[in-house]
């Protein structure tokens, strides 16, 4: 298992999809991400279809010095610098935990949507076909593409109040 505390592949070979660059906002470990359709080579918040998930966060600011002198393994990447995307093969496993009253649009490091259209919660059931948007897993919803199923919703998180899952790589299907 590696990763973080909010976001890690639990289970599973990760493949490294290819290498974009990012542009406009800060963006997340764990957020998932696609080819941006306006701007060629570069990487935009997924929503329906997904390139991967980022490995980094990926900030204006980026490293700190700090971060740099005393090497730290997930350092931050400055906006417009290329960033690797990964995804888990078939069967592997992500375990995400996310605070609750997060919606599809809501801006921010956040990987789960756990409020609103396709809200994933501690009781959502197990094999629910997940969909993205806005960088977000959620329940997947006529229209979109599948990626991920409920793998485990009942997992005590470590912030109380929050929701920790595991979601388990699926092949893409459309929801009709």
């Amino acid at each position: 298992m590696h990763g973080r505390d909010n976001f890690q592949v639990f289970f599973g070979e990760t493949i490294p999809l290819g290498t974009l660059l990012t542009s406009g906002s800060d963006v997340y470990a764990g957020q998932f991400m696609d080819v941006d359709p306006d701007n060629d080579g570069y990487m935009t918040l997924a929503t329906n279809s997904a390139a991967g998930f980022l490995t980094q966060d990926v900030t204006e600011a980026g490293p700190t010095f700090e971060q740099l002198t005393r090497r730290i393994p997930t350092m931050p990447a400055t906006i417009g610098d290329a960033v690797t995307l990964l995804d888990v093969a078939i069967g592997g496993i992500l375990e995400i935990e996310e605070e609750t009253g997060v919606t599809s649009t809501t801006t921010g490091e956040y990987r789960l949507v756990t409020s609103g259209t396709g809200a994933i919660s501690a009781t959502t059931a197990l094999n629910a076909l997940l969909g993205i948007v806005g960088g977000k897993l959620r329940v997947a919803q006529t229209g979109d593409w599948q990626y991920y199923r409920m793998y485990r919703s009942d997992i005590t998180a470590y912030t109380d109040g929050n929701i920790r899952v595991q979601v388990q790589r699926i092949a893409g299907q459309l929801k009709s």
